[in-house]
Parts: C-alpha cells; structure tokens; sequence
C-alpha cells in the first residue's frame, strides 16, 4: 500500500492523506495573525503550566538513604530524579524564562512596532541562551 502511495499522489489525495506539497508547505514557519503580545501571552501561558507541574515532581521521601536512595533513583530515571531535586537547574530555567517573558510582555505595553520586534528578538535571545546553558 506504501508503495502504491508513493506511485501515485493522487491516491494518497483521495484516501486522505497529505502529499509531498501539502506536508512541505505544513513544515514551514507560519506567519500567524496573533499579535506579538497573544504570542507572549501563550508563551507565558505554557511556562507557566510547566512550572506547576514542580509539584508532581517532588521528591516524596527525602528521609531516604544509603542503597534505598539509590534504588529509588535507579527505580524513577535519571531525569525524574533531577526534576525533583529543589535547586535542579532544569527548573531554575524554566523559572528564568518566564521571568524573561513576563518583562516582555511588560516592556511591549504601548511600545511601537520597531520596539515590539527588537523586544521579541532580545527574548528570543535570552530563551534561547538560557535553554542551550
């Protein structure tokens, strides 16, 4: 059935499915009508709704020690274990990037279009700094 599809566009057009042009064109950056600040808003948004998921990760019994502690990160992944450390750097990212984005958002109240661009260029700087350390 790949194959067919493959061989034959049209088929895949009919059956549903997306052609090479379509997929392509889905793969490119949209342009969108929301405004910059409906952009930092979701932005924010979505920061926020992963800082509060913090809690699921907490640490449930730091009275653990010695090869139960350590079964117990062995048990959970390295990651989940990271996560719910308090001073786990992952978070204080997070943390900095909705600090970053909430000054944006702050800063793009009556500014111009020139100054709403330069804003959004420096955050997505600053995001993109704090997401590569």
């Amino acid at each position: 059935i790949l194959t067919l599809w493959a061989a034959s566009p049209a088929l895949g057009r009919r059956l549903g499915t997306p052609d090479a042009a379509s997929e392509h064109k889905a793969l490119e950056p949209r342009h969108s009508s929301h405004s910059q600040e409906q952009q930092l808003a979701g932005l924010r948004a979505g920061l926020e709704a992963i800082s509060k998921l913090r809690s699921t990760f907490a640490a449930e019994d730091p009275a653990l020690a010695g090869d139960r502690a350590d079964l117990q990160k062995m048990a959970q992944g390295a990651l989940t274990t990271e996560l719910a450390r308090k001073d786990s750097s992952i978070w204080s990212t997070i943390d900095g990037m909705l600090n970053a984005t909430k000054e944006a958002i702050s800063s793009m109240h009556g500014a111009g279009k020139a100054a709403q661009d330069q804003i959004m260029e420096g955050l997505q700087g600053t995001i993109s700094d704090q997401a590569a350390a």
